[in-house]
């Protein structure tokens, strides 16, 4: 067994998911949309304009209008997420075996993060973080995978709340859902990664690291890519609400499927957002902000977004809210950083092939660092039996700004 440790507040530099709010100022808690969004508006809000009423006009401005959001996010949907613990351990057994030892103040856990290593390829390896285990996406060969067993820090389950390894550094009453504690747990990975990689112990290169998850472990992704700005990939696989699908337009997809009436849907019953939503059950128009800006927050680094024409995902706002999210990254010059693919005909978490190309695209150009042309990556695409281009109704007036 091969063991590294130190106290990473020296020796690595603070995660983005604790530094993520240090360029501005904290949104004030009670901070609200003025004026207020009429009660049932689907107008998703402008993710351009600041706290302060401001339109952002210059790229240097993003930094700060994401520190807002990731804020906005963590008060209002996913509950706190911590910063670097007091320390971490990262030991190696049978060579893919990554032990991580997190102490907070007097409290220490662990949990194993299986590495499985290419069978071709150049070390050190890029590599992708699966949350939730097996992949649901086909990893090249050539590329590394660190499954992340999620459940064991924070139970899914809504009878089962503030249970696991999580809660036992932060104790039961700590506000984070589960989404947040994935983002907790992606940075602890890449924490152990780096620092066991500097000795070559772990054959994986951390500047090339990816986070990928589909369904439930899809929503953490999207969130780890946004607060982490370690991580250069971030590919979500048909998530639905809570991840890439809006709350203002929830009734986008009635009467096909009967959204249940909350904006929590569902993730009361996965423990997926906290209470915090409650005062929304009922309004979502009254959240200051909505999922396109939070899946915003992984800007300016490459975003793959993949849907089904599933129902119970939410095809519609999904689409939708997503496009939304694709203009931030057109007001940064860096449209060739984000792909929306919506592809009907199979199962949950079953990748067609009709996406294949397009996800080699994204990894051959942002781990691999393969190059390929702008268009191979600059896609928005939709092709389902049933539901078509047209039948997506505009959610938003404003535009997307060109940022100097």
């Amino acid at each position: 067994m091969m063991k590294w440790s130190s106290t990473l507040a020296s020796l690595l530099p603070l995660t983005a998911s604790w530094s993520l709010a240090e360029p501005c100022a904290p949104v004030p808690p009670d901070f609200s949309l003025t004026p207020a969004q009429p009660r049932g508006t689907r107008e998703l809000p402008d993710p351009f304009v600041n706290v302060e009423g401001n339109r952002i006009s210059k790229k240097s401005e993003w930094a700060c209008r994401r520190s807002e959001l990731a804020q906005l996010a963590q008060t209002y949907e996913l509950g706190p997420i911590p910063g670097p613990p007091t320390s971490l351990d990262a030991s190696v057994v049978n060579n893919n075996q990554l032990i991580i030892t997190i102490r907070v103040d007097s409290k220490t856990t662990n949990f194993t993060a299986n590495i499985t290593y290419p069978t071709t390829g150049t070390r050190p390896y890029p590599g992708f973080i699966v949350i939730g285990g097996s992949p649901s996406i086909p990893i090249p060969a050539n590329v590394a995978r660190v499954n992340l067993p999620l459940d064991s820090l924070a139970n899914f389950a809504s009878s089962s709340r503030n249970i696991g390894r999580f809660f036992d550094l932060y104790g039961a009453s700590h506000g984070a859902g589960t989404t947040a504690v994935g983002v907790w747990a992606v940075s602890r990975v890449i924490d152990a990664v780096s620092l066991a990689a500097k000795t070559g112990a772990v054959a994986i290169d951390p500047a090339r690291l990816g986070v990928t998850g589909c369904s439930r472990n899809g929503r953490a992704a999207l969130a780890a890519g946004g607060f982490d700005e370690r991580v250069a990939l971030t590919v979500v696989q048909e998530t639905g609400a809570g991840a890439d699908s809006c709350y203002r337009l929830r009734d986008d997809d009635k009467p096909r499927y009967d959204v249940c009436n909350s904006v929590e849907c569902p993730g009361t019953d996965q423990g997926q957002a906290r209470v915090f939503l409650d005062r929304f059950m009922n309004n979502p128009s009254g959240l200051p902000f909505d999922r396109h800006s939070v899946a915003a927050l992984v800007a300016p680094r490459a975003l793959l977004v993949l849907q089904d024409d599933l129902t119970f995902n939410q095809p519609r706002s999904s689409f939708q809210c997503m496009g939304a999210t694709k203009k931030v990254y057109e007001a940064l010059g860096v449209s060739e950083r984000m792909a929306v693919s919506l592809r009907g005909g199979h199962e949950l978490c079953k990748f067609p092939k009709e996406q294949q190309g397009l996800l080699d695209a994204y990894i051959g150009k942002f781990l691999l660092g393969e190059g390929g042309d702008v268009g191979e990556t600059d896609v928005v695409e939709m092709n389902s039996s049933w539901l078509k281009p047209g039948d997506i109704r505009p959610a938003y007036s404003w535009r997307a700004p060109k940022l100097e």
